[in-house]
């Protein structure tokens, strides 16, 4: 007798344009210093989905979600660490920069559940349905090629705008009480409003600003729902977010902000 591994991958954000996404299923996996760094697997996967297996399934929808279904049969019975979603890079030369986990089953990055959670096949309970939610923002490591990453969770207080919301990056600060002085470092568009969570990876060393607004597209003037560090009719200067200039502190900057509509 051997075990079966069903369920569902459900796709966040923009699918990239290279690489292979793969779903595979670990003996071990260590928790320890990082649950979801690639080297948490400790060698090659027991099974794994074939490569191109995964694909975006519909090229229209934009950042999605997209969910697609999955199965692996002739597991040996027993418990296995971990199932995880993974991003390989066309040409490999770092497995942590190259090789990506963007999701682990029973976990959810940015959040204090983030540990991965075992799969046990056995005799009398040989099929297992495992559902696991991938994230494309994960897929630019920080750390890697001189990049961070800012990321947290936005949320509004109230009703949501329709339109979804916008978090903008900016070395000055950007709110009602201050005009902009350039161009943003880059933004991260939630439109699905089931989704609160965001990530700007490939950010260079420096100071940012981190902004909320409503996702308008141009000419339409945005609505400013808050910034980090901003609080309406007090404290108007907004904090700045930090990504060091060294190796040792690049890496992930976490964030959460919040606003009124």
């Amino acid at each position: 007798m051997t075990g079966t591994l069903a369920g569902r991958v459900i796709f966040h954000g923009m699918w990239p344009d290279s690489g292979t996404v793969q779903l595979s299923i670990f003996q071990n996996w260590s928790t320890t210093p990082c649950s979801w760094c690639a080297e948490a697997a400790g060698g090659p996967p027991s099974y794994y989905t074939e490569a191109h297996y995964f694909h975006d399934p519909d090229t229209t929808n934009g950042d999605g979600p997209d969910t697609m279904t999955y199965t692996i049969s002739g597991i040996t019975l027993g418990t296995y660490g971990a199932v995880a979603i993974g991003w390989r890079a066309p040409t490999v030369s770092s497995i942590h920069c190259d090789e990506p986990v963007i999701g682990l089953g029973g976990a959810e990055p940015y959040t204090t559940d983030s540990l991965p959670e075992p799969v046990t096949f056995a005799e009398g309970q040989p099929t297992v349905t495992r559902d696991v939610h991938a994230y494309f923002s994960l897929q630019a490591v920080p750390g890697c090629n001189e990049r961070g990453r800012i990321d947290g969770v936005a949320r509004v207080n109230g009703n949501r705008p329709v339109e979804g919301l916008l978090v903008l990056f900016s070395t000055f600060m950007y709110t009602p009480e201050h005009e902009p002085s350039g161009m943003p470092s880059g933004y991260y568009a939630i439109t699905n409003p089931s989704e609160t969570l965001y990530a700007m990876t490939g950010l260079p060393a420096g100071t940012y600003y981190v902004s909320l607004w409503n996702n308008l597209p141009p000419p339409n003037v945005p609505t400013f729902y808050g910034a980090y560090g901003y609080t309406a009719g007090s404290d108007v200067d907004p904090d700045p977010v930090t990504l060091g200039a060294t190796a040792a502190t690049w890496g992930v900057i976490h964030v959460d902000i919040s606003g009124n509509p």
